[in-house]
Formats: structure tokens, sequence, C-alpha cells
């Protein structure tokens, strides 16, 4: 009997495989095998109220109209194929039940949903709830590509999927259904994403003092939990249990607030960004040798601390390493706001303009946007397609979204290109305050595409060239930036699955690759240690930029060189759709891929050089 095999034998709840695999509705068995002491134990059927109190009733939970809506039948469900029920909490395995807020710690009726929101915050292009509604913090509990993931992890470690919800619908903590870890039972507040009220009802995990007005309370909230977090990351999110709402402005500022509020200056923070943009496996610690190993799944991580954990998205790390995080950037206002220094995750992605947050203030002359862009572009396009019909979507908020990523995509580089006698030297540089691309360590990817023409206008020679009909990219010839995971043989063997370059990435081991450019202050020691290394690339201490030096033809009299992002490769669309055993999860993302061209790269800068010989 393999190690991995050896200590699954020793689980003590011996429901567990069997629930889950019966909350998937699984044609096969999960990749990690658990094998029950006894078979006579049944597998809880139970669904859990609002409050996250479980019981045996087999009748579903109680929707709201707008999740009775569906799309086009031809495109499939608005969200996974529903459980037959939502498991109890001991069911779940404990390593993925991260410190912070649990199941049950807050109850519904304490948290709005965000369409209150919008009554008061729904003032015109500027407000908090119309930058939010096309975002897509807003849309994370519609994410057809998260479920994809979550349907194929969850085969790989059972129950795994209660983690991923833990930030693409933290709703679903209060509701309960977050037990349901394949995402089927979520219910349109879960649906809500990342909420308005979630976010502004959150305290510091660590609780430092004078984070908060309401700091005694916090504490004892802190005190309360079953779990207290130690580190920002890993969804180790905590609520105010009674939903009390807090934000950056002091509250004797605003004239008559139709609901309570209290100053937080965690809400200036990035760490509390770094609350879900920072993120490992916790399944996967580090060794004392470097590698990566399995632990049991029937108790805590081993160590709560995501940079010792297998990394999944560093988003976080990488900031708080750069230049940005220590002194600022001055960027010349390049990413808005009030303020050409650019210091915090917030000043790019929530930056200051004049407006006002509320119908029933007055405007003010520095209000965080709320449109939260990043690069999803195409996840927000294919998100409005699935739900095109969906009464809670909001198509042209979506739309807006879309603009909005496409822009800060625009503004996420510079490109620099000269003739050096009979070379073209090309250099990318990273204006973000993280690596580019950043985030999910599968799919996205950045690349340099140079394009040699003859003075009649003909194709004398191309690097990096995509073929649009097939999604396939030439990367033998040119400079791409991506990560890619995979598994040692020690991890193959484990698992059963060949060793190298993977698309499993929860049980993903070891870095193949990781030439994305990193930010101003790179330090290669640092971020090796802090779970964000290089592998694949030459970048130096300092280094944010990338280059790349061409012959250039003899016949060429001009050079035509694009910076291209993709969200999503073929390669990972097509494994999501092949390997998922549960449900149409993966067949309906693919189905949205194919209708959208298949995720067509984004030209984000370009420029075009006469050429001299």
């Amino acid at each position: 009997m393999n190690t991995w095999a050896a200590q699954t034998k020793t689980i003590k709840r011996t429901q567990l495989a069997l629930a889950l695999v019966a909350a998937f509705g699984c044609s096969g068995s999960p990749r990690v095998k658990f094998t029950p002491a006894s078979q006579s134990a049944q597998a809880g059927d139970g669904s859990a109220d609002e409050a996250g109190h479980v019981s045996n009733d087999a009748a579903p939970l109680q929707k709201d109209a707008a999740s009775a809506h569906r799309p086009d039948a031809s495109v499939t469900p608005t969200r996974p194929i529903r459980a037959p029920g939502i498991l109890a909490r001991a069911q779940i395995p404990a390593v993925f039940l991260v410190p912070g807020t649990q199941v049950g710690e807050v109850q519904r009726g304490h948290q709005w949903s965000s369409d209150f929101c919008k009554g008061c915050h729904s003032t015109g292009a500027v407000a908090p709830y119309d930058g939010w509604k096309g975002s897509l913090m807003a849309n994370a509990g519609r994410d057809p590509l998260v479920f994809a993931q979550v349907a194929t992890a969850n085969q790989d470690l059972p129950g795994v999927g209660y983690y991923c919800l833990r930030c693409h619908t933290p709703n679903a903590i209060i509701t309960g259904t977050a037990y349901d870890p394949t995402g089927g039972s979520l219910n349109a507040f879960d649906q809500d994403g990342v909420s308005c009220h979630f976010c502004h009802s959150l305290i510091d995990p660590l609780g430092a003092p004078g984070t908060s007005s309401q700091d005694l309370t916090d504490t004892d909230t802190l005190k309360a939990l079953a779990a207290r977090p130690t580190h920002y990351g890993d969804a180790m999110f905590v609520l105010a249990p009674g939903g009390q709402r807090r934000g950056p402005l002091d509250p004797t500022t605003i004239t008559a607030p139709a609901h309570e509020v209290s100053y937080s200056p965690f809400f200036n923070s990035p760490s509390l960004c770094g609350t879900c943009h920072d993120f490992g496996n916790p399944a996967l610690v580090q060794q004392a040798d470097g590698t990566f190993a399995l632990g049991a799944l029937d108790h805590a991580a081993q160590d709560a601390d995501p940079q010792h954990q297998f990394p999944v998205g560093r988003t976080y790390t990488e900031w708080r390493l750069s230049t940005f995080a220590t002194s600022g950037v001055d960027l010349k206002g390049k990413f808005g706001g009030s303020d050409s220094i650019v210091q915090t995750c917030q000043d790019c992605h929530m930056p200051s303009t004049a407006g006002a947050a509320c119908k029933l203030s007055a405007a003010r002359p520095e209000i965080p946007q709320h449109d939260f862009a990043g690069a999803a572009s195409w996840v927000l396009k294919v998100i409005g397609l699935q739900h095109k019909d969906d009464a809670a979507v909001d198509q042209a908020a979506m739309t807006r979204g879309q603009a909005a990523a496409d822009s800060m995509l625009a503004r996420a580089v510079t490109l620099e290109i000269k003739q050096n006698a009979a070379t073209l030297a090309v250099r990318v540089v990273n204006d973000t305050g993280h690596k580019f691309p950043t985030g999910h360590c599968e799919g996205r990817r950045a690349w340099i595409n140079v394009v040699f023409r003859s003075s009649n206008g003909k194709l004398v020679a191309q690097y990096g060239g995509y073929d649009s009909k097939t999604a396939e990219l030439d990367a033998a010839s040119t400079s791409v930036f991506e990560m890619q995971v995979g598994l040692s043989s020690a991890q193959a063997q484990r698992v059963g699955l060949a060793a190298g370059l993977t698309t499993h990435s929860a049980l993903a081991d070891t870095i193949l690759k990781d030439t994305r450019i990193p930010p101003r202050g790179f330090n290669r020691a640092q971020y090796a240690v802090a779970g964000a290394p290089v592998v694949g690339a030459d970048y130096v201490d300092g280094q944010y930029w990338a280059e790349l030096e061409l012959a250039v033809p003899t016949s060429a009299t001009s050079a035509e060189v694009n910076v291209l992002y993709q969200s999503a490769t073929p390669r990972y669309i097509e494994a999501l759709a092949r390997d998922n055993k549960t449900n149409d999860t993966g067949a309906t993302l693919h189905d949205l891929w194919l209708r959208t061209d298949k995720a067509p790269p984004t030209v984000i800068a370009k420029q075009k050089l006469s050429l001299t010989h």
C-alpha cells in the first residue's frame, strides 16, 4: 500500500467517502480513495437551514425568485447540478475547515442581500453598487470557470470545494450551503458573490489594535472563534456576527445614516484584500527539504500559514514584497485616483473619484470606485452569456465591467522596442504591483508577438503566432509569461496519475514554470521563500521587466510588436471538460468557451517600428 493510501485509511469519519460521493452524484470514485472502517455507516443526506444547522429533511432549500431564472437550455443550467443534500460539518475534511468565521456563527438575518444596498447606493456610474454589480466580485457565485474547476478538484480531493466556496461564494458560509462542496445547493443569496454587506462587515482577522472603532467588540468576536486566524489569506475571513457595517469613513461626517456604521481603517489596508487573494492548498504543506507533501485530511492543516502551503495564488504576497508596499510608486496617475503615488491594492483597483456614494448624502471629492477592475473581461463575458435570461444579472453592468477590465489590462504593462543594428530588442515593463499576470496558477498567460513585414506588407516572419481557429500558440518561438504546475514522481505514485505537467491542480506539488514578470522591488530569494519563486526565467533582483531579442530578417522593413493576454488556454478548458466525472459544469464551460471564440487573447500593448538595414 502506498504512503497516501495508508494515511487515508486511518480516517475515523467512516461516512465521509460515501457522503461525498453521494453529494457529488459521482459515477466514479474520487481520486484520493478513503477506505471506511465500516460499510454500515450511512451517508448523511440532510440539508442545512440558513444558520447552517443540519437536519435530515430532504426538502430543497428555499429559493429566491431570482434563482428560478434559467438561460437558454442549450447553454446548460445557471449553476452546477444540484446535490441531493448538504453534508454535516463533520463530513467536510477538517483540513479544509480553515480558521475564521464558520457556518452557524453569523445568522442569515444579520446579512442583507446587495439588492437592499441598491436603494441608496445606486446613484450613477461611480456609485458603489453600480460599479460592483458588473464586477467579478458580484458575479463570483455564477462563474462557470470556478464551478468547472471545483468539480474536478472535488474528484481529486473530496470536500476541497468547501474551501473554494469560502472565497467565491462567502455567503454560503452564512447560509450553510457551503457544506455541499459541489456548489450545487447555492441559493440566490449565495450567488450574490462577494456581496456589499459581506465585505462591509469584515473585521481584521488578526485583531491588530486600532484596526476598528469596535476594537473591544472585535476582540470578543475573535476570542469566540473556534479557530482564530494567524495569517492573512486562505479565505480565513472573520465577520462581525451581528452584521455591523463598517468602512473607511468617520461616521460623524455622514449626515443621518440610514443604518449603523463604524470606522475601520482595515478597509484601507491591502490585508483586507489579502484575505482571499493569497491562498495555498492546505492539504499540501511544505517539508523541511522544501518539497510539498499531502497530509491527512481528517485534522486541521499542519500549517495554517498560506506561505507554507503549496502556492495556488500569491497576489497579496507578490505585492507585499514589492516597492509598492514599502514606499509606493509614482506612476503619474496611470491607474486613476487623486494621488499619482500607487501603494495599496485599493489605489489601483478602487481608485477614488468625485461623486456621491449614497442618494442621501452630498457628492464628495473622493469616493472609492467599486468596479474592482482586473483581468476578467472574458470571464465576465461568459457569465453574462450563461445568465443572459437571469434577472439577477445586470447585462449593462456586465458590459461596463468588461470595459473596465479591458482598460485595466491596457494599463498593466509598458512596451518598449528598438532596433539594434541587425536585431530587434523588445522590453515589456510590468507596471502592476504584483506579478504579471497574477492570480490562480492555471490557465492565464501573456506573451510577446512579433510580426516582420516587407515593404509591400507581405509577412516575412512571425514569432509568438496564435491560431484563432485552434486557439494554439506558437510558444516555442517567443516569451510566454505563465505559471505551470505539475506532479513530482513521488506525488504521481501516491495519487495514481502521470508525473509532470498536470491540470489536476488540487494535487499538484511542483512548480514546473513561473516566468511571469515580477513587480518593482523584486528580490528572487525573498519571493522564493514566500512561495512565489521564479522558475524557468533569469529575472535578477530589482528586475520588473522581460526582454526578447530577435534577429531582423534582411527583407523586413517594419516590425509590429504586440503584448497579448489570455484568460484560459485550450489545454485547461478541454481538461476541465474531459476529466469531469461528476456533473456537466466542464461541458458547460467548454460550450461557453466555443461560443466566445475560445477565449481569444486581448492585445494590451502594441507598437510598430520602421526598420533600417
